[in-house]
């Protein structure tokens, strides 16, 4: 593959992964206005996050395999048709309840999609110094989209209601699938082992269960439902790693957490994805609620964060070359604590400074991690299971 058609696939799957960045904090935007006009309750718009969190981590595995399986590009284009389709759903959406069901299929799309991506561009940049600059590229895209996602929320809302920001998805979803049929090739792994169908259902299930623990505990304390959910996790997510020990082609291989590379990277996104997701959960809210921001104004509010992230991520890979990558993801994660102690102080009277300055170290800390993390982990997993 020449250079040129590398990078042309690289702006391709860094459009797919914007266009999920975009509507994950575009969505947070709405929230207010959500909650007045279908008469939400705070749990309700939790699940209207949440449904899509929910799905997203219940199928991502097995999205993933079955991407190596059948095709990448194959899976790519499907997780747009389903991401798609399902958010026209949620704009015509009269209720919360019909509007939680369409974000829970979103996230469905957005787990075939989201691997896809990053395994595209294994299979594009072999070498890994320039897949660490493309990785680093696809980190700052995903970074601006996520900064954009309120920006263009709060515009539409200025004028429309809430439902105008899934209609923004459909046309870009149309362009994403036009490109990724002309210029993203086909990649399978070529062994195409039999599909873990046990491991798959474990996986689901546990994942479901562990997130729609964390989602309810804060609401609902401990009670019959969390703790059965909670106990449902653990079972399953046991029977899991049991299974994958001992079957003969596993969905997720345990041998690669015998790598102390593959480990580290695997807590540091986590933990820099958990504390992200939660801040864009609360500051917009916090903003419009609380400060008085119009949804526009809130969109710029958020900003600072974005643009850490974008700038973050694009000099990330040239700072590991210098400093090394543990240097780095170290910086990165000490630079969000920062930016979240500092967000603790937060009261009804703080001035943005305060909002702008710990949304910005944040951005800056996560666009250190994860270009970092990312490529640590694709750099510990054999090339044909990317996915």
């Amino acid at each position: 593959m020449t250079s040129r058609r590398r990078y042309a696939v690289l702006i391709v799957v860094s459009l797919a992964l914007a266009l999920i960045s975009l509507d994950n904090t575009i969505v947070n935007v709405a929230l207010p206005q959500m909650q007045e006009e279908l008469a939400a309750t705070t749990s309700e718009l939790q699940w209207v996050v949440d449904a899509y969190s929910v799905m997203f981590a219940g199928t991502l595995l097995l999205a993933g395999a079955l991407g190596d399986r059948f095709g990448r590009r194959r899976a790519l284009m499907i997780g747009l048709v389903v991401f798609g389709a399902a958010s026209a759903a949620g704009g015509m959406a009269s209720s919360v309840e019909v509007l939680i069901a369409c974000r829970a299929v979103m996230g469905i799309g957005g787990a075939f999609i989201m691997p896809a991506t990053l395994s595209i561009l294994a299979q594009a940049f072999t070498n890994r110094g320039e897949r660490a600059k493309a990785i680093g590229i696809w980190a700052a895209v995903a970074g601006a989209a996520v900064g954009l996602g309120p920006i263009v929320g709060g515009a539409l809302l200025e004028r429309f209601s809430w439902s105008s920001v899934f209609w923004v998805n459909p046309p870009l979803v149309v362009l994403a699938l036009i490109a990724t049929w002309f210029i993203v090739p086909e990649s399978k792994d070529p062994a195409r082992p039999r599909l873990d169908l046990v491991g798959a259902a474990l996986s689901t299930v546990g994942l479901v269960a562990l997130v729609m623990t964390v989602v309810e505990v804060p609401d609902q304390g401990i009670t019959a439902v969390t703790v059965s959910l909670a106990a449902t996790a653990v079972v399953a997510l046991t029977c899991f790693v049991l299974w994958e020990r001992h079957v003969a082609h596993p969905l997720l291989p345990m041998n690669l957490f015998g790598q102390s590379l593959f480990r580290v990277a695997i807590v540091s996104v986590g933990l820099v994805y958990f504390a992200l997701m939660g801040v864009m959960f609360f500051l917009p809210q916090y903003l419009q609620l609380v400060q008085g921001f119009s949804p526009l104004q809130s969109g710029f509010g958020v900003l600072p964060g974005a643009l850490g992230l974008f700038s973050a991520s694009l000099v990330s890979p040239a700072l590991a070359a210098r400093w090394g990558a543990r240097t780095i993801v170290v910086s990165g994660l000490l630079l969000v604590s920062v930016g979240l102690v500092s967000a603790t102080g937060l009261t009804t009277s703080s001035a943005y400074a305060h909002v702008g300055l710990s949304l910005g170290l944040m951005g800056l800390g996560l666009g250190l991690v994860l270009p970092q993390a990312t490529n640590g982990i694709l750099s510990s997993v054999p090339q044909q299971r990317s996915g």
